[in-house]
């Protein structure tokens, strides 16, 4: 409903989703381990077995620090090859797109003005990088823009507060207009948080309320299928 709020997610994921495990191969190159990595699988794997004609999947890779990018696991999902992970309780498709976001879990690496530019050289870079060498398209998506208000509950000290949300709005202003002139993909999923209500649909000040993320899913359906509901994606649709 529209009344939904940032912890019906939880919820939602458990009760529809299969837990992508930790890898070991990953752990022995990640000092801090599983504290840095979250997975997720839909549908859930016994579903999909028991509907052969089920031919989707989407995967969650919730790599969100520095530390796992410079260690090649997200390369590893880029290259498809956490397949040879496949067993009796888990099955991965090959990725035909992937989405990028990153930088508030590692905003120590752009805290400092000029903020869009520093993110757009430690953040977007990466991606830029990255993109040029593995056989997966992505796109890179925005910040959710913070409501001020809302974000005391969460942050320690108005002054962090303050700067995050600052941060933030440089950032995706800036990343906007880089990659609209250097013509590389890019979804703003953000924009639905720029409006001074973006408070009425921010449930904790920085993460959005579950029906706002089933609107953005709406949107991205538009995008990569037809209407015939026949897979069309690719990095095209969000070259505009």
């Amino acid at each position: 409903s529209p009344d939904s709020k940032f912890d019906k997610k939880s919820e939602f994921i458990w009760n529809n989703c299969t837990k992508i495990p930790y890898f070991h191969s990953w752990g022995r190159k990640n000092r801090r381990g599983v504290n840095d990595y979250n997975g997720y699988l839909f549908p859930k794997y016994e579903f999909a077995q028991s509907h052969p004609d089920w031919n989707w999947q989407i995967q969650v890779w919730e790599i969100y620090c520095n530390e796992m990018i410079h260690t090649g696991a997200l390369e590893d999902v880029l290259h498809n090859r956490m397949m040879r992970e496949n067993n009796e309780t888990m099955k991965f498709r090959k990725i035909d797109l992937g989405f990028w976001n990153h930088g508030l879990h590692d905003w120590g690496w752009w805290d400092s003005p000029p903020y869009g530019k520093n993110y757009y050289s430690t953040m977007v870079s990466q991606w830029i990088a990255m993109r040029n060498h593995v056989p997966t398209p992505v796109v890179w998506v925005s910040l959710n823009n913070n409501c001020r208000s809302l974000i005391d509950n969460i942050i320690v000290g108005s002054q962090k507060a303050d700067t995050q949300v600052k941060m933030i709005e440089e950032a995706n202003w800036y990343t906007h207009k880089r990659l609209r002139a250097e013509k590389l993909p890019y979804w703003d999923a953000a924009s639905v948080l720029r409006s001074p209500q973006r408070c009425n649909v921010s449930g904790d000040g920085v993460h959005v309320k579950m029906f706002v993320d089933i609107v953005r899913a709406n949107i991205l359906f538009n995008k990569l299928c037809d209407e015939n509901f026949d897979w069309i994606g690719g990095t095209d649709a969000f070259l505009q």
